[in-house]
């Protein structure tokens, strides 16, 4: 297992004004936000209705593989 960053890009459609349950990172990659920054800030507390916004930094915990999938699936938007 690794933590990774992601950064949420404009375009980022798929998970952009979702909140984390609904952007699925969980569900269907069975990866874990740990942390967001946001406007140099640091969100520790991750609660489920957490909208994510474009420019967000996302601090991953998940295997490599399913890190990689979720950069896929986000880049290909």
């Amino acid at each position: 297992m690794v933590i990774a960053t992601l950064p949420v890009q404009r375009g980022a459609n798929k998970i952009v004004g979702k909140t984390i349950v609904e952007s699925g990172l969980k569900s269907r990659f069975n990866v874990t936000v740990l942390a967001i920054r946001r406007n140099n800030r640091y969100l520790t507390t991750i609660l489920p209705d957490m909208t994510i916004e474009t420019d967000d930094m996302l601090y991953l915990f998940g295997s490599p593989e399913k890190i990689s999938e979720v950069n896929r699936y986000l880049v290909l938007t």
